[in-house]
């Protein structure tokens, strides 16, 4: 399975979607139906960071055609998500990411930027 979805502290209202390798719009669309249950869950408003990790160069089949799903899709448009913050070390996606900021002008998502390695 190329995404996870987790908390990123047991206390801590933040939940981590990360899809890595080749994935498809379909994938994307199960992790964030896992992502807005686990929120639904909760009963409390939560933050979602989506970190994309996946080759230069690859754009995941779908995904410009696919804009308008993920646009409608309950994770983007549910209150009890107050903000997303993307991540990508793929400059396609980085830039697919702006695309749809602009056509679609979602208020809480706050930010796309290049990821940064972790520190050990």
């Amino acid at each position: 399975m190329p995404y996870s979805v987790t908390w990123y502290e047991d206390n801590e209202p933040i939940l981590v979607m990360t899809l890595s390798g080749k994935w498809t719009l379909a994938e994307w669309l199960q992790a964030a139906d896992t992502a807005y249950q686990m929120v639904r869950d909760t009963a409390q408003p939560a933050q979602l960071l989506i970190t994309y990790q996946c080759p230069e160069g690859y754009m995941p089949p779908g995904m410009l055609h696919g804009l308008h799903v993920i646009a409608e899709h309950a994770i983007i448009q549910d209150p009890h998500i107050l903000a997303i913050t993307c991540t990508a070390d793929n400059r396609l996606l980085k830039l697919m990411g702006r695309i749809f900021q602009r056509m679609y002008k979602v208020k809480k998502l706050r930010h796309i930027a290049v990821a940064v390695a972790a520190v050990d």
